[in-house]
């Protein structure tokens, strides 16, 4: 008879657990996007400082190693992070240059942003939060675009590969 109780026990701490995960990521995702709204409403260095910030956050909550995460999960969250971290460093090549000083210094930084996302995006084949930092900074150089060039960049083609390696990395973060 103690064995289904602690079995019971068991089962319900282990649900406790899971669902305390779920909200905490639920939690950081509202979290992030909020600040990513809020970035985008002051424009320019707040994308590139939050950027930063993501970087931070990955390496204090580095999460489990990939050989704890299973296989399918793995081989997507790499394929994103690979993918948007050369998207982020081929995207910037296509901003105009030459047109204010504020300008070619917004798209330096986006530039040095994009080598810090890819380099976060192939140490997410170690470890599964650092696809964070590609997200966040392909959300980052749209706004960039928008901000300085007055580009109307439509979401729709990009934001659910975006949401859902920020879930994945946020959920792994907790």
């Amino acid at each position: 008879m103690t064995d289904v109780a602690e079995d019971h026990t068991k089962e319900q701490s282990s649900l406790y657990s899971e669902s305390l995960v779920v909200a905490t990521s639920v939690f950081l995702f509202v979290l992030v996007e909020k600040l990513i709204d809020r970035s985008n409403d002051v424009g320019g260095w707040a994308n590139i400082a939050l950027v930063g910030f993501s970087a931070g956050i990955c390496l204090a909550l580095r999460g489990p190693k990939a050989s704890v995460v299973s296989q399918p999960t793995n081989i997507i969250i790499r394929v994103i992070a690979i993918m948007l971290g050369i998207y982020v460093l081929v995207s910037p090549l296509s901003f105009p240059s030459g047109e204010s000083a504020y300008a070619d210094s917004l798209l330096i930084a986006s530039r040095v942003a994009a080598f810090v996302s890819v380099t976060f995006s192939f140490f997410s084949i170690r470890y599964p939060t650092f696809v964070i930092v590609p997200c966040v900074s392909v959300l980052a150089s749209k706004a960039i675009g928008t901000d300085l060039f007055d580009i109307g960049i439509s979401p729709t083609d990009y934001i659910p590969i975006v949401e859902i390696g920020l879930f994945w990395g946020l959920g792994f973060a907790c």
